[in-house]
């Protein structure tokens, strides 16, 4: 069976997940492809390749995106379909399929085995209403399974399958940054984020935390460099996996089968003297470290971090006398912060030697801790579908002024500059009152990837690979960030009551990478 994925944003990195299941596809026997919902003649392509199931993965805020494009597919392509959604959004709000009549079915959690088998039993003509991870509509009427099991052995699955994505993008495929994940799941509560709901649908079905051995990784690693050339590794994992099995045969193998710079995740309690010695040893250069706050009632109390200044400050400073490069995640604008508290993010990484500070605006998806505190403190009213597709832009939360709400919107476009270049802060203070602006938004996405490009990587690009990404993050902040070009399928069920996000049981959430 042919199985279509459409994607909605332009990918700068490799959609691991999507990768991993058109991979177990091919391996059940079926095809894919990919297309990107923003390239030209997206139904001229879909109704020439006529799939059997068009799938999409949804995060909550581009949810709504989706469910337009698939209502245009639906009623345009001129052909049936099975219209299959996964993803954070419709895996902890799974409403969703009774809100849109057009979608066939949603996939809840991990869909390695559960995504082949529906297609398996499409293509032989089977009864699909009762597979593990499904809700199927069918005949009118709604299927319910639970999930089931998670993977325990991640080496058993195939190697995520990039050639369905540099198919759709070459210059993915040509680019020499690429990105790979050696493990699944968080053990952590982050009150703004998924992974406490996604632990408590998984209760009892195996362990949450897995990693592929380490062997395995390399292997899918040099295959990777054979095909395609790599220069830079950029490793997703909420935490590299720094046990003493894993690091000491990756830190044996590593160095001499691929031998890239990488650069990865870690928590600042797995930063230690032996892990970071280990990781610099086998050509680690940069480290990222979610800081999130430098506020210790913001970080603790409201984001749940659990985590102390004092911890922070230590993991920074052993990252920073291995040599390596530093980079954090940040979030400001958060319920009951004030720019005054904002700006303790701001001295944290000052203090840290912080060599590029990400930052995010606090976005109170729904079913997160995060979400009722906002509601109960009434920093939001939780009313309508608030939630943007991008967190770049604007904050959702109410301030205890418009004037402070402005500061810290424009303090967030300005951030990751101003702790690279603190003698800019008086100027950056004054530009905090101005009017928000795309000129704002423009200048965050801009420098941000040329920080990233010439500090965090340090690999040559050449003038070409600059010049194509100027006009990607353009055309991304156009398109998707400000939203400024109409889409075809837009206006498409625009009559429907689209207030997704509230409910009786409201819970669909988007990931951050904020672990």
């Amino acid at each position: 069976m042919r199985v279509l994925f459409v994607k909605h944003d332009p990918s700068y990195a490799e959609p691991l997940g999507l990768m991993q299941l058109s991979a177990a596809l091919k391996a059940a026997g079926h095809e894919t492809r990919l297309i990107f919902s923003y390239q030209p003649d997206v139904l001229v392509k879909v109704q020439a390749y006529r799939p059997g199931v068009i799938a999409y993965s949804s995060t909550t805020g581009v949810h709504r995106t989706y469910a337009a494009i698939n209502r245009w597919l639906k009623r345009r392509a001129g052909f049936p379909f099975f219209a299959a959604f996964g993803g954070p959004h419709v895996t902890y709000f799974p409403e969703f399929l009774e809100q849109n009549p057009e979608v066939d079915g949603i996939c809840r959690g991990e869909g390695d085995e559960a995504l082949p088998e529906l297609a398996d039993n499409l293509a032989a003509g089977r009864d699909i209403r009762h597979i593990l991870n499904w809700r199927i509509r069918a005949d009118g009427v709604i299927h319910e399974n639970e999930v089931r099991p998670l993977v325990a052995d991640l080496n058993r699955l195939p190697f995520p399958d990039r050639e369905i994505l540099y198919q759709a993008d070459p210059y993915l495929g040509r680019f020499g940054l690429k990105r790979f994940l050696a493990s699944r799941g968080c053990p952590f509560h982050c009150s703004y984020c998924f992974n406490h709901l996604f632990n408590r649908l998984y209760q009892g079905k195996g362990e949450i935390v897995r990693h592929i051995s380490a062997g395995a990784l390399i292997e899918q690693m040099a295959l990777v460099k054979e095909r395609y050339g790599l220069k830079f590794v950029k490793f997703v994992d909420d935490n590299f996996p720094v046990g003493d099995d894993f690091l000491e045969e990756f830190v044996g193998r590593y160095p001499k089968r691929i031998g890239c710079p990488f650069f990865l995740n870690l928590r600042a309690n797995y930063v230690t003297e032996q892990s970071v010695g280990r990781l610099k040893k086998a050509g680690c250069v940069a480290v990222n470290m979610a800081v999130e706050s430098g506020n210790d009632f913001i970080r603790n109390q409201v984001l749940k971090r659990r985590m102390s200044r004092e911890q922070i400050l230590s993991a920074a400073a052993l990252i920073k006398k291995h040599g390596l490069i530093l980079t954090t995640q940040n979030i400001i604008g958060n319920p009951g912060e004030d720019f005054a508290m904002a700006l303790e993010t701001y001295r944290i990484n000052l203090e840290m030697g912080t060599d590029f500070a990400e930052c995010f605006l606090l976005q109170p998806y729904p079913g997160t801790e995060i979400r009722a505190y906002a509601q109960d403190t009434g920093c939001y009213s939780g009313q309508g579908d608030s939630i943007r597709e991008s967190y770049w832009v604007a904050s959702p939360l109410k301030f205890k002024s418009a004037q402070e709400k402005r500061r810290i919107e424009n303090f967030h476009k300005l951030f990751s500059c101003l702790v690279r270049h603190p003698r800019l802060f008086g100027l950056g203070l004054r530009l905090t009152g101005v009017r928000p602006n795309r000129l704002l938004v423009f200048f965050q996405r801009y420098y941000d990837m040329l920080v990233i490009k010439r500090v965090v990587m340090p690999v040559r690009f050449s003038l070409m690979d600059y010049w194509i990404n100027i006009g990607r993050v353009g055309s991304f902040v156009t398109n998707f960030i400000l939203a400024e070009k109409k889409k075809p399928w837009e206006g498409e069920g625009e009559d429907r009551d689209q207030k997704s996000e509230v409910s009786n049981q409201d819970h669909g959430v988007s990931p951050t990478n904020n672990k």
